[in-house]
């Protein structure tokens, strides 16, 4: 269990002493553009960088959000590490289908924080003494799951991902009616991340379908733990290990996580290949 201090200013971010500047003039996202032009084409896709990243107060860890690459699960295990007990809230809106939304607010509510929001230049970024913590998942997987997931976006009236629905059907006349969870509509939707990555911008590439490598970008966090999805169970255990935590094996499997079956790999394997 984590030891806890009576003093909330020392385990929340009740206040940030940036918050009133705007993102793109804060130090760390202007000396990232500036240092790194190879991988930040815009002083926008820097600001989205350093939004993504979650940090405690602690600063004993630092994890890049990675869409349909296992967030969900992470958050609650840091969460669980860092205050020594599950995350229980919860939050209903319509503008947004996942059921597990509300761990994506902790930053909001000051219980962690983006990098964006520290009062921290590049230097005092790569110099601190954090768990770069980093998930990948296979490629094909986590396409297909993309997809899914934007398929559910549409029956669940999903405001959130409106504008996603909306270019998929304009680039490549996908059907709402008739497409969604087909092979068809797996090959459009594939078609239109290709046609929205050639833009080379990834602000316009929504986080669920953007390259991991545009999440991680592991030439500047440098992870010192990457877990893969499929095998979440052993990394879930390196994590506590490495923050010197414990984690009794009931509390992982109560954790949130993504499931695989047979006949999503079949299909990936079965449709990927043979069209591509």
């Amino acid at each position: 269990m984590t030891e806890k201090s009576s003093n909330p200013h020392d385990r929340l971010f009740l206040r940030h002493p940036t918050s009133r500047m705007k993102p793109v003039k804060r130090p760390i996202v202007v000396q990232l553009f500036r240092t790194f032009p190879e991988y930040f084409k815009t002083i926008q896709s820097a600001a989205r960088y350093c939004q993504n990243i979650y940090v405690p107060k602690s600063k004993k860890w630092m994890y890049p959000l990675s869409g349909k690459a296992g967030s969900t699960f992470m958050l609650n295990l840091l969460y669980e590490m860092e205050f020594g007990h599950p995350f229980t809230a919860q939050l209903k809106t319509s503008a947004n289908q996942h059921s597990g939304f509300a761990i994506f607010q902790l930053a909001n509510a000051g219980v962690f924080s983006r990098l964006i929001d520290l009062d921290i230049g590049l230097e005092e970024f790569q110099s601190l003494a954090a768990t770069r913590i980093a998930t990948v998942r296979n490629p094909y997987t986590r396409a297909l799951s993309s997809f899914k997931y934007l398929c559910r976006s549409h029956v669940a009236g999903d405001q959130r991902f409106f504008s996603e629905r909306a270019r998929l059907s304009a680039l490549t006349s996908f059907d709402w009616n008739l497409d969604p969870n087909t092979e068809l509509g797996f090959y459009l939707f594939l078609k239109y991340v290709f046609a929205i990555q050639q833009l080379n911008d990834p602000v316009l590439v929504d986080a669920h379908w953007l390259p991991l490598v545009d999440h991680i970008q592991p030439e500047i966090l440098k992870p010192t733990l990457v877990g893969k999805v499929e095998h979440f169970s052993a990394f879930a255990k390196d994590v506590a290990k490495h923050l010197g935590k414990s984690l009794d094996e009931n509390r992982y499997e109560a954790l949130p996580k993504n499931t695989l079956n047979n006949n999503i790999l079949h299909y990936i394997h079965v449709y990927v290949f043979k069209h591509f």
